[in-house]
């Protein structure tokens, strides 16, 4: 029994190294993609899309059948949180660096164990506590706070963080009662319904070619955009199966260290000595994940 749990432990654990990396590339090309002025449309396409490409599996398993409305106020609920931390999380992207996005944005774990503890009372153990607290300090590390980090605006990268987390524990809830399947589905389809009308009600107010890009660059962003939000999720769900989403959060970190690596290599930005030790601290929060008794 000891050595299946073990095992599934690791599955979990690589899982989320997966998902981690897929949501680095996630945050790579959004960066790319992200202009202030077509944040609306990008926010849109970010869920419309992967749920086009997910919509033949839907409708070939018969997603329909697994419906159930008793569910639905607590998955409004996730795709509204969501919804609004990856706003919060775009706008934020546009105004400050790759890097520093991904940090915030990963910030998650720190609030996890307390949301996690309030809404369903789960315990965690020490050693839970102390690799997020490592975790935190590698990222203080990684970004050297400056003025810059602590901006009016940086408040809307740590409300994604905050958001990211709150949304991460009602998926740990859902994983339990509800396949992974329909929770894709209604993450997908909730948050493109969302963004979708608030798409349409943008028009109002700005013009439409703004969001009409004037060359088609723009696609091979968004379709990986599409793929990478696919698998992060995907990924996440089936670690998510096997383990608590508080146990596996420091492995969030990984993206931070990743998106360093793509400054250094796509804006030739040299990680700094606290880059790299930051970096360190980071894998070490996430390799204590191996040893937790949870």
């Amino acid at each position: 029994m000891q050595k299946a749990h073990m095992s599934n432990h690791r599955k979990a654990i690589l899982f989320l190294i997966i998902s981690a990396f897929s949501g680095s590339l996630f945050t790579l090309f959004s960066k790319i993609a992200m202009r202030e002025e077509m944040i609306f449309f990008v926010m849109m396409m970010r869920f419309l899309l992967p749920f086009l490409l997910l919509l033949p599996f839907f409708i070939w398993i018969r997603i329909w059948r697994q419906v159930d409305v008793k569910n639905l106020p607590n998955q409004i609920l996730r795709a509204s949180l969501v919804t609004l931390g990856q706003y919060a999380f775009f706008f934020y992207l546009t105004k400050a660096s790759l890097l520093n996005a991904n940090v915030l944005i990963s910030s998650s774990p720190i609030y996890m164990p307390l949301i996690a503890r309030f809404i369903y009372g789960q315990r965690f153990s020490q050693l839970g506590y102390l690799s997020s607290f490592i975790g935190l300090i590698g990222v203080i590390f990684v970004i050297k706070p400056t003025t810059d980090i602590f901006s009016w605006y940086s408040l809307l990268g740590v409300f994604s963080g905050f958001s990211v987390a709150f949304s991460y524990v009602l998926f740990g809830i859902n994983r339990k009662d509800y396949s992974l399947e329909i929770n894709l589905f209604f993450f997908f389809f909730l948050c493109s319904c969302i963004t979708a009308v608030i798409f349409l009600i943008s028009l109002l107010f700005l013009e439409y070619s703004v969001f009409i890009p004037a060359s088609k660059s723009l696609f091979f962003p968004l379709l990986i955009i599409g793929i990478s939000s696919i698998l992060n999720q995907l990924f996440r769900g089936m670690g998510y199966k096997l383990e608590k989403p508080a146990v596996l959060a420091p492995l969030l970190y990984l993206s931070v260290a990743f998106s360093g690596i793509y400054q250094w290599l796509l804006w030739n930005e040299v990680p700094s000595i606290s880059t790299v030790i930051g970096s360190l601290l980071i894998f070490f929060s996430s390799l204590l994940t191996l040893f937790k008794g949870q």
